[in-house]
């Protein structure tokens, strides 16, 4: 079990443990812990990630929507999706991440399900136990340990799947919804905080107060992390100088880029080729 407990941010650079996992294996669980209030930064990862939460409160922002979950909800974020997290106290789930080029047939089957599922009450127990197997048989790896893997992962699926069927599409926050979309169409730009708000009808403060209160940090911190992420991206994926990929994520300042890049990344844009 991971407890978390010892500062109330934990931010989480993009390339992260999980990016690290891709090298090593394709299936890890964890039952993780975490007993103060967590902001993550935003990042992506080239996995499945799959959390069951046990219990405890907050929300999930994935690509432009946000999920608010709660006990026995389940958390699935697709390979590439950008997001980012908020705890509140006490909060413990299993965390799954697989690899979807290895367990291709059944990545296949999660591309297909929504971001959020509330587990029907009669599967509760049932999916908690399955957990737990897959927990036990990460520690243990007996014989066909992978097709066991494959096994469990199929029948989250199909619980995953029904419980899913009565779901009408989720919009948790048509207002919230809108803006992030309209920053995800505007980020490369030269896009102010004002013209943002005028927008949307908001003054300056009352715009950046529902921002703030929305996702956890302010406008300007998100457009920032926003651009970092596709920075990274086009980093990891094209031949291009870091000065302009500085340009076409936004930053008119190349000095400002590396060092909010080396901030939230911890690394140095220009090393992300070597790694």
């Amino acid at each position: 079990i991971i407890k978390m407990n010892s500062k109330k941010i934990w931010e989480i650079p993009i390339k992260d443990e999980v990016t690290e996992k891709e090298k090593e294996f394709p299936f890890d669980i964890q039952l993780r812990e975490f007993n103060l209030e967590i902001i993550s930064r935003a990042g992506y990862h080239n996995l499945f990630e799959i959390h069951f939460f046990l219990n405890g409160y907050g929300f999930y922002l994935i690509e432009t929507k946000k999920y608010s979950f709660k006990p026995n909800s389940l958390i699935i974020i697709k390979p590439g999706n950008v997001h980012f997290f908020r705890l509140k106290k006490e909060v413990k789930k299993y965390s799954i991440y697989f690899d979807p080029v290895f367990f291709s047939d059944i990545s296949n089957l999660f591309y297909s399900l929504p971001n959020i599922i509330e587990i029907r009450e009669r599967d509760i127990v049932y999916v908690e136990m399955l957990c737990k197997k897959l927990f036990e048989e990460k520690k243990e790896k007996k014989e066909l340990y992978l097709d066991f893997v494959r096994l469990k992962l199929h029948e989250l699926f199909i619980i995953g799947y029904r419980s899913s069927l009565n779901l009408s599409e989720f919009v948790e926050d048509p207002k919230l919804e809108k803006i992030l979309n309209f920053i995800e169409e505007n980020y490369t730009k030269n896009i102010k905080i004002g013209d943002i708000a005028k927008t949307f009808y908001f003054s300056l403060s009352s715009f950046s107060h529902f921002f703030k209160n929305a996702i956890g940090m302010s406008p300007k911190q998100y457009i920032i992390q926003r651009r970092i992420i596709e920075a990274y991206r086009i980093l990891t994926n094209e031949e291009t100088k870091t000065k302009i990929v500085a340009q076409k994520v936004g930053f008119s300042n190349y000095k400002e880029f590396v060092n909010k890049f080396k901030k939230i990344t911890g690394i140095n844009p220009a090393s992300v080729k070597k790694m």
